[in-house]
């Protein structure tokens, strides 16, 4: 699917939540002609960061399980503004063994059409179904990491996995990027033989504990940097997915070309 673009992390403390929903709350602001769905396909109930989430893909699980699912009332249901719609994933962590790869492939076949760009938290939990589902289904997968050791370390242990599935990001995140952490870009791209021109860093953000407590993504605090790494990855879905790019880079073009003529 090639509109799915996928987030996931080599572990529970990296960010996925966070980055992937500043993304689509990013290009949802500035690309009003793009309708959205920011899915979790994980555990948790999307309210991490939105507290206004009200459904989640676990409230459609009967829909799902007996293949009666409406793509009507799913957007109903997920609508947060004029072209953001928001779902959260399994409320309940114990549950998420009822929840099959086949669920997902499923529900994204129920709502096919319906949005012009899906983006899913994936969590970082690949014993989930749901998880699963997703990492099969997108053509556009972005891992997410940070510069801690026992991050680089979880990836190492997932790599065998990844290649069974054959899941080639289009792009590795390190979020909470510090200069001058000695575990630098040119370190974890020699560790792990991959590209430069994949990586995508994001600033440490000193409003990252006060976002969880107001339960709002980092883009609610006029933080520059954050705001400008994230745009360059929302830039590099957009170009990937066909979509054009973002506004302000679209009048920054523009401005050559006049000046050229």
């Amino acid at each position: 699917m090639k509109n799915l673009i996928a987030f996931h992390g080599s572990d529970h403390k990296v960010g996925t939540t966070m980055i992937s929903q500043s993304v689509a709350e990013l290009i949802s602001k500035n690309r009003k002609d793009i309708k959205i769905l920011w899915v979790v396909f994980s555990t948790g109930d999307g309210k991490d960061y939105a507290n206004y989430v009200s459904q989640s893909v676990g409230g459609f699980r009967l829909q799902i399980h007996s293949h009666i699912l409406n793509d009507v009332e799913v957007m109903h249901a997920s609508k947060q503004s004029e072209n953001l719609y928001m779902l959260g994933g399994i409320k309940n962590y114990l549950e998420k063994r009822n929840y099959f790869p086949e669920m997902t492939k499923y529900f994204l076949d129920c709502i096919e059409g319906k949005f012009d760009l899906i983006i899913a938290d994936c969590g970082n939990d690949l014993d989930c179904g749901l998880t699963m589902g997703a990492l099969e289904s997108s053509e556009l997968t972005y891992l997410i990491v940070s510069q801690r050791e026992s991050s680089l370390r979880k990836y190492e242990m997932k790599l065998d996995f990844y290649k069974r599935l054959d899941i080639n990001d289009k792009g590795i995140i390190i979020n909470h990027f510090r200069e001058d952490d000695p575990l630098t870009l040119d370190y974890i791209g020699k560790r792990f033989a991959l590209s430069y021109e994949l990586f995508f860093r994001v600033q440490d953000s000193k409003f990252s504990r006060q976002a969880e407590t107001d339960k709002k993504s980092l883009l609610s605090y006029g933080d520059n940097s954050y705001n400008n790494d994230i745009a360059k990855v929302a830039a590099s879905i957009l170009k990937q997915c066909g979509l054009g790019c973002l506004k302000k880079d679209e009048e920054k073009r523009k401005k050559r070309w006049i000046s050229f003529i």
